[in-house]
């Protein structure tokens, strides 16, 4: 049997917190018709083993251990909130013997994942070094001030590197938890797995998980259909209420999903994709700034600007010349095309 544990950082995500639970709970349902037994054991913890308020100040009854006296396991899911209450709560949010305990996890090899603002928690245990990394958009100015040494990324729902799971958006505790059952699991998961979505994160360009690669980043299915109906419109022009219909749902739907996914607003979210159409341009075509603005779905040449040197922190002009090393439009190098989907 594999041993989860689950460790409920102070103000915790609630809804993620019973998702996970019911998940593990699912999952053994599962195996014990398939195979007669369940296979995960999850054991709900705290740093001292005593009950933590959520997100909304309502404790919880279900802790039982304390994350010290829990000599082995198999993965460890650290949860946190999707907000940053105060500067103050987590700090030394792990004492030194919890400290200590992570890294001896950690020198095991052992899957260790952090959702929302948890991955704090790694950082501050010094595990991050060298990792790439997963933090919420709204945390990246906070984090880069405490940990100016780290650089995170926000181009991905959840990100892995080796042994390390980091999230940060509201699915992805669903993801991880899916992608910690398939590590362990192996090629037993797909049928433990039956009546979940085992199968719907890849990474952008389309391809299934490869155990061999030291880092992946997962982009939703959701995602995937969005971007996809965008980059096919006529010049990438596509209005948000046509988007919607296009994908059966409302705007209102379409609003929301786009937000849980990406911690965008649809502007935003639309404007990178169309950002990420006219990077390509740069890279691989002669047509001038202004042919590029209209092809990749800007209105104008001054939000185009406005918007890619926002987003990519340079100009077109700048951004063509670093890639091709001609701002005419020569191309010199054809590089793979990158999807971000954060502001």
């Amino acid at each position: 049997m594999y041993t989860i544990t689950l460790i409920a950082c102070d103000k915790f995500q609630r809804s993620a917190f019973s998702g996970i639970r019911e998940f593990f709970e699912s999952v053994n349902s599962n195996a014990e018709k398939i195979i007669g037994k369940k296979i995960f054991n999850l054991l709900l913890a705290s740093k001292d083993g005593q009950q933590v308020q959520d997100n909304l100040a309502r404790p919880t009854r279900s802790i039982a251990y304390k994350v010290t006296d829990i000599s082995s396991c198999n993965a460890i899911i650290f949860l946190g909130s999707t907000k940053l209450y105060s500067i103050k709560e987590l700090k030394g949010s792990l004492d030194t013997s919890a400290r200590h305990w992570l890294t001896k996890q950690n020198n095991k090899n052992t899957l260790i994942a952090s959702i929302f603002s948890a991955t704090f928690i790694l950082a501050e245990a010094n595990i991050l070094s060298n990792k790439s990394f997963a933090i919420c958009h709204t945390h990246q100015k906070e984090f880069s001030h405490r940990y100016p040494h780290l650089n995170p990324n926000t181009s991905g729902s959840i990100i892995i590197d080796s042994n390390i799971y980091t999230g940060c958006t509201i699915a992805s505790w669903l993801e991880i938890s899916i992608q910690i059952v398939k590590q362990l699991l192996n090629d037993e998961a797909e049928s433990i797995l039956p009546n979940l979505p085992t199968s719907i994160f890849t990474t952008p360009s389309g391809r299934q998980i490869n155990n061999q690669r030291k880092t992946e980043i997962y982009t939703p299915e959701f995602i995937k259909k969005v971007t996809k109906i965008v980059n096919n419109d006529k010049n990438s022009n596509i209005k948000i209420k046509r988007l919607a219909s296009l994908m059966f749902i409302s705007e209102r739907t379409l609003s929301r999903k786009i937000k849980e996914y990406t911690n965008n607003t649809p502007k935003i979210f639309l404007d990178n994709i169309r950002i990420a159409k006219a990077c390509e341009l740069l890279k691989t075509t002669e047509k001038s700034i202004k042919e590029i603005t209209f092809l990749s779905g800007f209105n104008s040449s001054i939000s185009f600007r406005r918007s890619f040197k926002k987003k990519m922190k340079k100009n077109p002009s700048e951004y063509r010349f670093s890639h091709t090393g001609n701002r005419k439009g020569e191309t010199k190098i054809k590089l793979y095309q990158i999807f971000d989907t954060t502001d």
